[in-house]
């Protein structure tokens, strides 16, 4: 998909894509499907850009 719109660029302007797959998640929600794949929790923690500046 991407590469043919760099193709073809003019056909695409001003439009929309989704680059995701199927499903979308959430930061917390990927971690919970990786934990349970996994067996151990993972936890999402959101941080500043301050924080993580630091």
């Amino acid at each position: 998909m991407i590469v043919t719109i760099f193709e073809h660029s003019s056909a695409h302007a001003g439009k929309a894509y989704s680059l995701l797959g199927p499903k979308e998640y959430t930061y917390p929600e990927a971690c919970a499907e990786i934990s349970n794949i996994l067996g151990h929790d993972i936890i999402y923690e959101k941080t500043s850009l301050e924080a993580f500046r630091k």
